[in-house]
Parts: structure tokens; sequence; C-alpha cells
């Protein structure tokens, strides 16, 4: 048989046996075992070894492992361009692959920022070139990102962006804000806000409280996400449009009255939970110590019952 029709053979069925089965869509989490057959899912549930399997089933023990739809990672930072030394889209791609995340999103935080066209076609050629997971990029609100002039919405959305973002930095200025979404209603985008009034955040290194002073670190007062988030909301009154917030970690941050309480159905929320012993977490750009290790009371409240989506993202 010539090499050429041996590649055209079928890929051997898979039995994965006492694997965990996970798959949000349809509320699913339970151990059992799962079929392939030429690429496709055939069979789930538990003894399918007992069944009647094709002939030259491969068995895979995979009990302690876990089967799920692939990952999307909303937030990452690539470093290329401008700063290969600390991470590139390849390596990116293989850690990313590696932990079963398939697709990814990159913040414009780059260097050069993805403000243009040129960024966004270069992340997508170099993504090509990898094909080891999905790469799709963010472009920033403003130019540069420093929160003045507005980016060309409609030709970045046009050429692949699929929301808007200043990365790391909030648009602090409202005036600049209020126009952002009207920008994007007007071209049906996503805009993605970083939940941190400036002034109040400046220097901050850690959560303000007890164990930022005994550490003689600058402190983050809890207010600087409440005053940008309920600020947006306002402006959503003004111009109703979709925001996503990210990484709102405390229930005290989503107490939000009137008007402000009206405008939820526009908010999308996504909350870090992170491990350890709630001792002081600075590091991967997290700077939300003395966090609990669960959701807070009362956050499901505060966040499920209006808006469309949340997430939850263990760091």
């Amino acid at each position: 048989m010539s090499a050429a029709s041996e590649s055209k053979q079928p890929p051997r069925p898979i039995l994965f046996s006492g694997v965990r089965l996970i798959d949000p869509a349809s509320r699913r989490d339970e151990i059992g075992d799962l079929l392939v057959v030429d690429g496709r899912i055939a069979a789930t549930g538990g003894g399918l070894s007992n069944k009647g399997l094709p002939e030259a089933t491969e068995h895979v023990a995979a009990r302690g492992l876990c089967l799920a739809p692939g990952i999307v990672d909303l937030r990452v930072q690539l470093r290329e361009p401008g700063e290969e030394h600390k991470e590139t889209i390849a390596s990116a791609s293989t850690a990313a692959a590696a932990g079963g995340v398939t697709s990814m999103v990159a913040l414009p935080n780059t260097d050069p920022v993805i403000d243009d066209v040129a960024g966004i076609e270069f992340i997508a050629r170099r993504a090509r070139e990898i094909r080891k997971v999905k790469v799709y990029v963010y472009a920033g609100v403003t130019k540069g990102l420093v929160g003045k002039d507005l980016t060309e919405f409609g030709l970045l959305s046009e050429s692949g962006a699929v929301a808007f973002t200043d990365g790391l930095a909030a648009v602090a200025d409202a005036r600049v804000m209020r126009r952002a979404l009207s920008y994007a209603s007007a071209f049906g985008v996503l805009i993605v806000q970083h939940p941190e009034e400036p002034s109040l955040a400046a220097g901050g290194q850690m959560n303000e409280g007890e164990l930022a002073t005994r550490l003689g670190l600058a402190g983050i007062p809890a207010m600087a996400e409440v005053i940008l988030i309920e600020r947006d909301l306002r402006l959503l009154a003004l111009v109703p449009h979709e925001v996503h917030v990210p990484h709102v970690p405390d229930q005290h941050r989503l107490v939000l009255g009137p008007p402000a309480h009206d405008r939820r159905e526009f908010l999308n929320a996504r909350a870090p939970i992170l491990d350890g012993d709630n001792g002081p977490v600075t590091h991967q750009g997290i700077v939300y110590p003395e966090k609990l290790s669960a959701p807070p009371d009362g956050f499901a409240e505060g966040m499920v019952s209006d808006p469309a989506e949340l997430h939850h993202r263990k760091h």
C-alpha cells in the first residue's frame, strides 16, 4: 500500500474510559466513557466497553483526567510585537494548547499598540503561521491607548477586531467614553472597560487595607472600581449599549443604586477567584490580595440577576 493511500485511512476509533465529562452547555459534569469515531463523538455514558465497540478501537484509561470543550481565554497579554523576550505568539499558543485553551483573545497593549489595521493583520498572519490555537484580537478604544482620540471602530471591526478595549487602562475621560459608546453602538461592537478609576488607583500596588499598611505598600481603594463602574452605567443611560467589565472581585463593588441599577442589563462582568491562603497576590498582573477563595456572599445576587453573562476566571 502506498504512503498516499495510507494517509487517507480514517483514524482509529478511540474510547476514553473513566474520564470526567464536562459540558457547560448541557450542564453536564460526570464520570463516564466517551467514544470517538472518525474524529467525532459517537457515544457517551457508562460501560461503553461492554456495548460492542468498532474494530481496532484504541482504549485510553483516562481516570483522573477531564474531557471538555476547548477553553476560551478572553484576556491574554501577548508580548509580540515589541517584547518577544517575554513571550511570543508561538510560545503563548503552545502553552494555551497544553492547558486546553483552544481560543484566546489578545489585548492591544503590545508595542506598537494594536490600534490600526496593520496591527490586527500582523497578529492574524502570525496565528495562521503557527496554527496551534485560534488567536483573536482586541483593538484599542483610543489611539495609543492613551484615552483621547477614538480609533476607527468600523474599519478595525471589518479587519477582525472582536471588541475594543484600552487594555489595562480605563477610558477615564467621561466625554471620550460617551463618544466611544455612541460609536460602538453605531457599528454594533463591544467595549471592554478596565474597572479602575486611574487617579484613585495611581501608584497602588495592592488593595487598600490592614495588610497593605503592614507591608508598607500603596493601597488601591475599592471605590476606584465602584466609581468607574457606576459612572459607565450612568453613561449607558445616555447611550444604551453593552460593556464588558473584566475581573470584578468583590460583592461590595456591586452595590449600585438607581439609576445605575436600571442599566445593569448592559453590563457583563468576569470575576477572578484566587486560590491560596488569602495572602497578597501581585504577580501575573493581578493586584487583588486579601481576596476570598470562593465567590463572596451576595455576588451571584449582585450580578447574575440582570446581566447577560458572568465569567469566572481562576488565576
